[in-house]
């Protein structure tokens, strides 16, 4: 039933991408409404399905059914099961994720102390912001709000004053790359 193509498209793939945004996207937490948004290809995917498979056929060109959406019942009831599978799915991934946001944050925050002066805070933003504006592609760079709010949060200081710093950094390290005539080509794009 699974073999081949199918085991790698219907298996492999998926638990791959869940792995993988689990991982990797660790520290976001997922609304009900995002995880609601998510289902938008799977609904489109299910429409897809019943058009190639009920309404044209295979006789006639369309899908055979691999889901044996008509075997055992009416093709409404397939249809609510998996509109119920999906929805299942969607929180029960939407739980993971925010489980994983949550002790993401936690390791996070449990390696700030308690004791850091804004200074050193502000420092240390710029110093982050020269380290990414050295490794920059040109053009490529993020500001790192979210751990920026936080910081804020917990050690009352101005967000502003931290993306200030960071960019500063970033701006720091950029010249010093223009100087150094490996910017020349992304210094002809700017300039336009």
């Amino acid at each position: 039933m699974v073999t081949g193509t199918n085991l790698w498209l219907h298996l492999v793939a998926p638990v791959c991408t869940v792995i993988l945004f689990l991982s990797v996207e660790a520290g976001i937490s997922l609304s009900r409404r995002e995880a609601l948004l998510c289902l938008i290809p799977f609904f489109a995917y299910m429409a897809v399905y019943f058009i190639m498979v009920v309404l044209i056929g295979k006789e006639n060109g369309g899908w055979s059914d691999f889901y044996m959406t008509q075997a055992f019942w009416p093709v409404w009831i397939s249809a609510l099961f998996a509109l119920a599978i999906g929805c299942v799915v969607s929180t029960v991934l939407r739980i993971l994720q925010n489980r994983c946001a949550v002790q993401t944050w936690k390791r996070i925050t449990i390696r700030w102390s308690e004791d850091i002066e804004s200074v050193d805070l502000l420092a240390d933003a710029q110093s982050y912001g020269h380290s990414m504006g050295t490794n920059c592609t040109g053009g490529e760079m993020t500001i790192p709000i979210d751990i920026f709010f936080i910081m804020s949060e917990r050690y009352g200081i101005a967000l502003y004053s931290l993306i200030d710093a960071y960019i500063n950094g970033a701006l720091d390290s950029l010249e010093d790359w223009f100087e150094n005539g490996k910017g020349v080509g992304l210094k002809k794009k700017c300039s336009k």
